[in-house]
């Protein structure tokens, strides 16, 4: 093997793996972002029904 094609191969393994942690971490950061989505969901439902239990009743 000359030694360009030994680097090129090298190269690729680098890349690759490169490749692959790159996709690791932003799997993590999309459960994250799918989390405080829910999250965030969640405490607006909360204070949508705490401002309709502290609005004045109407007298039918």
């Amino acid at each position: 093997m000359t030694i360009w094609l030994r680097l090129f191969v090298i190269l690729d393994f680098f890349f690759i793996l490169l490749l692959l942690s790159l996709t690791t971490i932003i799997s993590k950061q999309t459960d994250k972002i799918k989390s405080l989505i829910q999250d965030s969901a969640l405490m607006e439902k909360r204070i949508r029904e705490l401002e309709y239990n502290l609005e004045p009743k109407e007298k039918s």
